[in-house]
């Protein structure tokens, strides 16, 4: 009797050494994917080599025109946009081919696509930042550059070719911010598209769809 207790236990043992060490090593890696801060990397293929591959950065910057305006039609936020501090007015003009750069070391989002820019004209209380005919480079946060691509969720869809408006904001350190000779457009909100005489948004500003001539008038007092 005593040895088939025994012998039951020893079993039991047996079974449950091998289920504890299961246990633990799954514990131990959830804990480690749980704790895991760095950014996520997805490898894309790339067209050269299978054995090659392009890691995919995304981050999400968020950057936002102005602040909380909740309860108010899209028209009517971009009626007091020009209000806001640091908003000048927009400014309109047809993009070129994008050349991707990287910036350097220490500039948020170092990755970049420069869009030639040629400025038609500007809508805003004050004179242009910008002077009308002068080509200038509009910068978007984002790109692909050798073996790594940034891609930023925020960042406004650009095409080369299009016609676009384009807020003049202060954007800070981003892109390396504005110059006289450069304007960063870091948020889909920053971005509109003119298709056939119609002004189109982005972002929260999706919806948005007026004449030229509409439009305009938001930025004019």
């Amino acid at each position: 009797m005593l040895k088939l207790r025994f012998d039951r236990r020893t079993h039991a043992i047996k079974v449950l050494v091998p289920l504890l060490a299961i246990v633990i090593i799954m514990g131990a890696s959830y804990s480690i994917r749980a704790h895991d801060d760095r950014p996520e990397t997805t490898p894309v293929p790339t067209a050269a080599s299978a054995t090659q591959s392009v890691q995919e950065i995304v981050v999400n910057s968020s950057h936002i025109v102005g602040p909380n305006t909740g309860g108010l039609s899209i028209p009517q936020q971009l009626d007091r946009s020009v209000k806001l501090p640091g908003i000048k007015g927009v400014v309109r003009g047809v993009v070129g081919t994008p050349l991707v750069r990287t910036l350097p070391s220490g500039v948020p989002l170092g990755v970049v696509t420069d869009f030639p820019f040629s400025v038609k004209a500007f809508d805003g209380p004050g004179p242009s930042p910008y002077p009308t005919g002068v080509p200038i480079t509009l910068r978007v946060p984002g790109g692909a550059t050798g073996s790594v691509r940034v891609r930023d969720n925020d960042a406004p869809t650009v095409t080369a070719g299009e016609e676009l408006f384009v807020f003049v904001r202060n954007q800070g350190v981003i892109g390396g911010g504005n110059t006289s000779a450069v304007l960063v457009a870091s948020s889909r909100m920053d971005v509109f598209v003119v298709r056939n005489g119609v002004v189109y948004g982005q972002g929260e500003w999706a919806q948005l769809a007026e004449p030229i001539a509409i439009f305009e008038k938001h930025f004019v007092p």
